[in-house]
C-alpha cells in the first residue's frame, strides 16, 4: 500500500457523498436510472479526487461523468454510441497525460472498462462490464487509503447480487413457448 494519501474534511464529506450512490446504482434496474445516480456520485468522485490530489482518478471521473451525460442526453440511439467509445480513448489519451503511476494505471482501466459498459443499451450487459471496472477502482481506493474503497467493495456485492437475480429470476411463459416450440 502506498502511504495514504492525506484528507481534509471536505475530501471526506466528498468521498463520502459519492459513497451512497455507488453502493446505490447496482440495485436499480433501469439503465438511464443507473446512469443518474451514476452521475452523481461521479461528480462528487472528481472533487473527492481533486482535493486529495489524485489528478488521473479526478480527471478520470470528470470524464465519465461528461459520457454519463451523452450516454442519457442520447438514450439508446445505436448510431451514436461512437461518441461513448470515443470518450474512452480520450480517457487512455487523458491518463497519460496525468500519469501518478499505479494508481492512474488503475483508475484507467477502471474507467475505460466501465465506459465501455455504459454505452451497452442490453441492461445485463451495461451491469456485467461496468462491474468488471470494479476491482481496478477497489484496488486503486485501496492503495491511496480513500474510504471509498468500501463503497467500491459494497458496489460489486449489490450488483452481483443483482445480476444474480436477475439470472434466477423465472422466464416469462411467452418465452418458455418460444424456447420449448420445435
Amino acid at each position: 500500500m502506498l502511504d495514504p494519501v492525506p484528507m481534509g474534511d471536505g475530501a471526506w464529506i466528498c468521498g463520502l457523498l459519492a459513497m451512497a450512490g455507488l453502493i446505490a446504482w447496482p440495485a436499480f434496474q433501469s439503465r438511464s436510472t443507473m446512469l443518474t445516480i451514476q452521475f452523481g456520485a461521479l461528480t462528487l468522485l472528481v472533487l473527492h479526487y481533486a482535493l486529495i490530489g489524485v489528478v488521473t482518478a479526478a480527471v478520470m471521473n470528470a470524464l465519465g461523468a461528461t459520457q454519463i451525460a451523452v450516454c442519457l442526453f442520447l438514450g439508446t440511439r445505436p448510431r451514436l454510441q461512437w461518441i461513448g467509445y470515443a470518450l474512452a480513448v480520450v480517457m487512455v489519451a487523458a491518463s497519460i497525460a496525468t500519469w501518478q503511476g499505479l494508481v492512474s494505471a488503475l483508475a484507467t482501466a477502471g474507467m475505460v472498462l466501465v465506459a465501455v459498459g455504459r454505452v451497452q443499451t442490453n441492461v445485463n450487459l451495461f451491469r456485467v462490464i461496468v462491474l468488471a471496472g470494479g476491482p481496478f477502482w477497489l484496488a486503486h481506493d485501496l492503495l491511496i487509503a480513500s474510504p471509498v474503497a468500501a463503497a467500491d467493495a459494497l458496489s460489486l456485492v449489490i450488483g452481483l447480487g443483482a445480476l444474480a437475480r436477475q439470472r434466477l429470476r423465472p422466464m416469462p411463459m411467452a418465452a418458455k413457448r418460444l424456447v420449448s416450440s420445435p
